[in-house]
């Protein structure tokens, strides 16, 4: 069973872990960010070494163990909670750099494992308010944190750190020591949706390509970190504001803060053709608070794509997709380390490009969201007997669309194209040969006055 829980419990979770994360970030040399701030005498090769050995094993790990993955996160952190203690305690430089390794594997882990507990664990609303307040409480801690005022120097940090560690091992001990979850197989029942799981994912590549291009900026710009954190999270209140109060679909509430994010790439080169402007390096870290707060939403969606498809794939998957990002991101990094100008210029091209795409494929990810998750929560909630079935309402769509000129047939292709199935998939579910499949489309477009799968689902979603 799934557990939905509440707003107050979530901030041992969201806000612990974001500031813990971000610290550990700031804290570790070059390996994840353009300036390393780390005391410590460590070796960057090993340091990214250890990044991406957490990354990996946490993949393997919740792949062959998912139901365990909470006594297995129970252990990291502990771990993590030992070393870092050890960090403090005034030992030889190989030690205290040995301890400060295995904290940083523990983080980077965690982030693997704290994904797929939420994926598998928590509903798609529990999700929701865990980004919300990972961005409004652990936004104002990273910018405390972070700021160019009074900088905290690392012993603060550990300090701080600690403090996390002991908020996560109480959120962890609270939950079910084991996962009770059925998992999608070959030979189960379960359909997979190719559209709305490939979109989920998406919403996942996009705005995490976004967030490591925007904070590496915000390194540059003074009082940029703290803006962005705080921009954050002011941001993600207003996003919440506009999913439940103004009652809008999630992924157009996600749209608007997406399509908003590219402004402060272009903001950001402003800054540098304007004389270094100052204003414009904030106004751009103000915009960069839009991708922190869509990014934050990896688990929303990484549950999301569960529920249309229980895979124990689905969070390992989310995963990698980080860890082949990072690294993507780390290899731009270093090619244009030494000119920020020209890497300000890619990551704008990088950021429009996204835009675009995201534009391109919107409607397909709006259509199939509702009706793999929104739809879905409609339909078990208890409703009044004067409101019509999810079924009377679709027919009710199809015929003001004019889909009722169309044969069974017809009707029932169009169906399976909203699902998300491919053409080879319809052939196989119709039990129709390929060519037939393709006629029935052809005739399908004919009467309908389109074109393309985009037009029919832009058809359904206005």
């Amino acid at each position: 069973m799934k557990l939905n829980i509440k707003t107050p419990f979530l901030f041992c979770l969201s806000a612990a872990f974001c500031i813990w994360q971000m610290g550990i970030i700031y804290f570790s040399g070059t390996s994840l960010s353009l300036f390393g701030r780390i005391p410590i005498e460590i070796n960057q090769d090993i340091n990214t070494l250890v990044i991406a050995s957490g990354y990996i094993i946490s993949i393997i790990v919740m792949i062959i163990f998912p139901r365990k993955m909470v006594l297995i996160e129970r252990f990291v952190i502990f771990l993590a909670l030992f070393c870092t203690i050890g960090v403090l305690i005034p030992f030889s430089s190989v030690i205290t750099a040995t301890f400060y390794y295995i904290v940083i594997f523990c983080c980077v882990f965690s982030i693997g494992g704290i994904a797929s507990i939420a994926t598998t664990l928590f509903t798609v609303d529990t999700t929701w308010r865990d980004a919300i307040v990972g961005n409004v409480v652990g936004g104002i801690g990273i910018a405390i944190l972070q700021n160019d005022f009074i900088r905290f120097d690392f012993i603060i940090f550990m300090f701080c750190s600690i403090v996390m560690i002991f908020a996560l091992l109480f959120f962890l001990l609270k939950l079910p020591a084991k996962i009770e979850i059925t998992f999608a197989k070959k030979s189960s029942n379960y359909k997979r949706p190719i559209i709305p799981l490939i979109g989920n994912f998406i919403f996942i590549i996009f705005p995490t390509t976004l967030l490591l291009m925007a904070t590496s900026i915000a390194e540059t710009i003074k009082h940029g970190v703290s803006i962005m954190y705080l921009s954050a999270s002011v941001m993600a209140i207003f996003l919440n504001i506009i999913k439940v109060k103004l009652r809008t679909n999630s992924i157009k509430a996600f749209a608007i803060f997406f399509m908003l994010t590219p402004l402060g790439f272009v903001f950001t080169i402003l800054s540098t053709l304007k004389n270094q402007s100052s204003s414009l390096g904030i106004l751009a870290c103000i915009f960069f608070g839009f991708s922190i707060v869509i990014a934050s939403m990896w688990f929303f969606f990484s549950t999301s794509a569960f529920e249309i498809y229980p895979s124990r794939f689905i969070a390992a998957i989310g995963t990698g997709i980080g860890l082949v990002l990072a690294l993507v991101h780390s290899v731009i990094l270093e090619s244009f380390r030494e000119n920020l100008s020209i890497l300000y210029y890619v990551y704008l091209v990088i950021s429009i490009f996204l835009m675009i795409l995201f534009y391109i494929l919107e409607p397909y990810f709006i259509y199939s969201w509702k009706k793999t998750i929104e739809d879905k929560k409609l339909s078990q909630s208890k409703k009044q007997s004067s409101i019509y079935t999810e079924e009377k309402k679709e027919n009710a769509k199809i015929e003001l669309l004019g889909m009722e000129k169309l044969s069974v047939q017809e009707q029932n292709l169009a169906k399976l194209i909203l699902q998300g199935y491919s053409e080879s998939e319809i052939a196989k579910e119709m039990n129709i040969t390929l060519n037939t499949q393709k006629s029935y489309r052809k005739n399908l477009y004919t009467k309908l006055n389109i074109h393309s799968r985009r037009e029919l689902f832009n058809l359904l979603k206005n």
